[in-house]
């Protein structure tokens, strides 16, 4: 359940290090410090997305049976790659993140595009979701 809690670290890791947010910390002191607190930061979220992942694992392979988590885990592999693939196709920016994950770090008009808001909400949902589905289920069987 501590995974499900860390919210979405990953969608946060990205929205660091390619919205520009991370280049510029004007808090740290000095520009030197400013780049190596940004990088730290991108590393932590790293470190928190592979404990989440350990964690959505240990709930899969503690409510599902082994059949169930092949089947799982294959349509996961399925839905993401059609996903990746409809997304590259459609995306307003082909090679980068687009109006997704706006520069934050020049002005704050990319909180105005929906396109942010909708990511965000469905990540959010993803959470909600994983946290309702698996908190009803029994996490111990006999």
């Amino acid at each position: 359940m501590f995974a499900v809690g860390l919210g979405d670290p990953l969608w946060c890791q990205m929205l660091w290090g390619t919205s520009g947010l991370g280049t510029w910390v004007p808090w740290a002191g000095s520009p030197l410090a400013g780049t190596l607190v940004g990088r730290a930061l991108w590393l932590w979220l790293g470190v928190l997305d592979a404990i989440q992942g350990v964690g959505f694992g240990m709930i899969f392979l503690q409510t599902l049976t082994r059949f169930h988590v092949v089947f799982a885990l294959v349509c996961a592999q399925v839905l993401g790659s059609g996903a990746t693939i409809v997304a590259r196709a459609t995306s307003p920016d082909g090679n980068g993140p687009g109006s997704v994950f706006p520069n934050l770090a020049l002005n704050l008009d990319g909180l105005k595009s929906p396109v942010f808001w909708v990511a965000m909400l469905m990540q959010v949902a993803i959470c909600v979701g994983f946290f309702r589905w698996f908190h009803k289920e029994q996490l111990t069987k006999p």
